[in-house]
């Protein structure tokens, strides 16, 4: 889709979201005013971010939202304490996203984020912010879908807001992904298996 018809769609969308939470949209401040249009701004820099990384990745998205519950979705694990409590995590995964390898199925999750929050392996080792690998530990041991036991080939954070450090609608296109690519750039965990790796992004090795 050419540029200026996904701003238009991606308008045209918020345009119809917006009166479904706001009572008279004509009524809105100009400072609201102002920021809806960086917001869809936003969101046509996210998407086209999201395009160029799916277009140069083998993984493809599988499910969006995904539900973690013992009511839908994929059965969480159980995990018990050594005081023998039974602990288990719930929630939805914002993407789970599928490569065929050539000896089995592989998933990664993706996790965005509103913020500049990045995957920090001190943390994970600590025990902190482990909510989006016990997901992906999850879905490999209790599947998603037909996919029964699939490889777990790692996690990713993908900033949902970039800055506006340089750009505005008379920046060359070109120029403002090449400026939007540093800002959009993931991190996360990926699994030591050279295919896993240069899956992720083709050409990597």
């Amino acid at each position: 889709m050419e540029d200026a018809l996904l701003r238009r769609e991606i308008r045209r969308l918020a345009d119809e979201l917006l009166p479904t939470r706001v009572a008279d949209p004509a009524a809105l401040p100009r400072r609201f005013t102002y920021l809806y249009g960086r917001m869809a701004e936003q969101i046509f820099r996210l998407v086209r971010i999201l395009a160029a990384e799916l277009c140069q990745s083998e993984f493809k998205p599988l499910a969006y939202e995904y539900p973690i519950s013992e009511r839908e979705g994929t059965r969480p694990v159980v995990l018990r304490t050594a005081d023998g409590d039974r602990v288990r995590v719930e929630g939805k995964v914002d993407r789970v996203d599928l490569y065929e390898g050539s000896d089995r199925d592989y998933i990664r999750v993706i996790d965005y984020k509103t913020g500049k929050k990045e995957f920090v392996l001190s943390e994970a080792v600590q025990g902190l912010n482990m909510q989006m690998l016990l997901y992906l530990f999850t879905l490999g041991e209790n599947g998603i879908g037909p996919l029964r036991h699939p490889g777990e080939a790692g996690v990713l954070y993908l900033p949902g807001t970039g800055g506006f450090t340089r750009g505005d609608r008379t920046t060359p296109d070109k120029d403002i992904l090449d400026d939007q690519r540093s800002q959009y750039r993931m991190s996360g965990m990926v699994l030591d298996e050279p295919e896993v790796v240069e899956a992720m992004e083709l050409g990597v090795s």
